[in-house]
């Protein structure tokens, strides 16, 4: 922790200590998030997962200059894959903590990228609601994932065929077939 938030004092050791020792630490939590995501969205505007969409896959610029984020991650199939795929994160990280990954850039590879071109609170809460917007929706196949299936498919069809003739071929014929077989034919 930090690394990413610097040392703690001892102050605040200590009132986190209580804090985890307080028999109501959950409904205090929920209450604390609420106040912190009810003061972000009263400050800004509400996301747009339009603009959203926008800012992950580069058509609009984000204000600092950073690079589009489909250069790395993938939404929905679209997108880059040198890490990791953005499909389900809204599921696993909600909104404010998808804003805050947004925001902070907390991986060594983004922190290299987009120091000095830091993601807004604005953008961040678009990317948000772009990612929510996708939360519920199933990979699309990429045309590379359409040729593996046909060529599977085809592949298969061909050993289910070798299968099936060669277990005709060996199958036992009736008597009257063996003594049609080596007749000779008029």
């Amino acid at each position: 922790m930090e690394k990413n938030a610097g040392p703690i004092s001892d102050e605040d050791t200590r009132a986190l200590t209580a804090l985890m020792k307080d028999a109501q630490v959950s409904q205090r939590l929920d209450a604390a998030r609420q106040r912190a995501e009810k003061s972000l969205l009263t400050t800004l505007d509400p996301g747009s997962p339009v603009i959203g969409e926008r800012l992950f896959h580069g058509r609009q610029s984000l204000r600092n200059g950073g690079p589009r984020c489909a250069s790395c991650h993938a939404v929905n199939g679209r997108g880059g894959t040198l890490a990791v795929d953005l499909t389900g994160v809204f599921g696993r990280m909600g909104e404010t903590g998808l804003v805050s990954a947004c925001e902070q850039a907390n991986f060594n590879v983004m922190r290299a990228v987009f120091r000095g071109k830091p993601v807004t609170k604005q953008e961040a809460v678009h990317l948000a609601k772009f990612f929510e917007s996708k939360a519920n929706a199933g990979p699309v196949p990429g045309i590379a994932d359409i040729h593996l299936a046909a060529v599977g498919g085809t592949v298969g069809a061909v050993m289910v065929m070798g299968l099936l003739a060669a277990a005709l071929r060996r199958r036992k014929t009736g008597t009257r077939a063996r003594l049609v077989r080596p007749a000779p034919r008029r």
